[in-house]
């Protein structure tokens, strides 16, 4: 008395290479006009969004009563943001204390992240390692066409899995179909 083999199930299977789904927005927040460093932050946030991209702004982030007595968790907090993101996004094109960004911009390179600066810094020494561009609409367009760029290389197939009846457990339920869904 053997196991009988019926049709097959049909699962439509995605592989999604590196992407990019997550962007942190890094740039002066201190002394700096309030409105100008929300303004770029919203305007870009809304751009990505468009594209299926989120935002981490840490602008936004947090109330703070008393900074200094914060400032150590505010850090630690935008640190974890960070790691989870795909791409951190500077903008320096603004005048203004850096001196946060300019951590933020040494953390993220630690980390091992794609860091893309908007600002000019062409002739800066200590940026070599670093993407800059002149401005923060390049710097956008640069990242939109890499997120699309990416997401080309999504490879669609279907996987045919047999169905087995007789088994004393559901077979099909127990199948690891990772990053597969049911088409039939």
């Amino acid at each position: 008395m053997g196991d009988k083999t019926e049709p097959f199930m049909y699962f439509d299977c995605h592989e999604t290479h590196d992407t990019i789904t997550m962007v942190y927005l890094a740039g002066p927040i201190d002394a700096v006009d309030k409105q100008a460093s929300m303004k770029w932050r919203d305007l870009i946030g809304k751009i990505l969004n468009k594209e299926g991209i989120s935002c981490f702004d840490p602008a936004r982030a947090y109330k703070v009563g008393n900074a200094k007595n914060a400032a150590s968790r505010i850090m630690s907090i935008n640190e974890v943001a960070m790691n989870t993101c795909d791409v951190v996004l500077v903008n320096l094109s603004n005048v203004g204390s850096a001196f946060g960004t300019i951590r933020e911009i040494e953390k993220a390179k630690m980390m091992g992240k794609r860091v893309i600066v908007a600002g000019n810094l062409e002739s800066h020494l200590a940026a070599y390692d670093l993407e800059v561009y002149i401005n923060l609409d390049i710097a956008v367009q640069v990242l939109i066409k890499d997120a699309q760029d990416l997401c080309k290389l999504t490879t669609t197939y279907t996987r045919e899995i047999p169905i087995v009846t007789g088994l004393p457990f559901n077979y099909t339920s127990s199948l690891n179909m990772g990053g597969c869904r049911n088409s039939h």
